[in-house]
């Protein structure tokens, strides 16, 4: 008996080979479908569409503000009694488009909670401000927590500072 070459495709069933051209043929088909929904959906809602392939495809800016203490290190150590212990603080808008900013300073420690300071400014996109503000505390020997909030958002910063006894 003869067998014959593995090679030899002539004799196998033809039920048994794979059908490519069918693979191909559906594969094609879904492709083609879903062409087809997403253009449907570009035509129906086209600015959704618009918008939803920037946001797909395009770097998108994150918008944020920055707070911070000026000079960190001329934060006053030692608060004087009833004088205006001074510091500054800067924000910058990264928003991405202007913005109206309302701040406001606090001052608590011992008997004392209130409200140092308040104040709002606008700032056009890239735009930065310094603010100088002053603290007054009351009591001596007191450890003081001074914050500064900017509203609307989470954004704060504090620092801590004594009286003399």
């Amino acid at each position: 008996m003869i067998a014959s070459r593995p090679d030899d495709h002539r004799n196998r069933d033809l039920a048994s080979q794979p059908r490519k051209s069918h693979a191909w043929r559906l594969a094609l088909a879904v492709v083609l479908i879903l062409i087809g929904i997403v253009g449907i959906f570009a035509i129906c809602f086209p600015a959704q569409f618009k918008q939803q392939l920037e946001v797909s495809v395009l770097r998108q800016p994150t918008p944020y503000t920055q707070l911070f203490f000026s000079t960190p290190t001329a934060l006053p150590q030692k608060l004087e009694v009833n004088h205006v212990n001074k510091f500054s603080f800067t924000v910058i808008n990264n928003q991405g488009r202007s913005g109206t900013y309302r701040y406001t300073v606090t001052i608590t420690g011992g008997k004392l909670q209130k409200v140092a300071s308040q104040g709002s400014f606008v700032l056009g996109d890239s735009q930065s401000v310094t603010r100088i503000v002053g603290v007054v505390p009351k009591s001596r020997g007191t450890q003081y927590l001074i914050k500064v909030t900017l509203s609307g958002t989470a954004d704060f910063i504090q620092f801590y500072s004594k009286t003399a006894k």
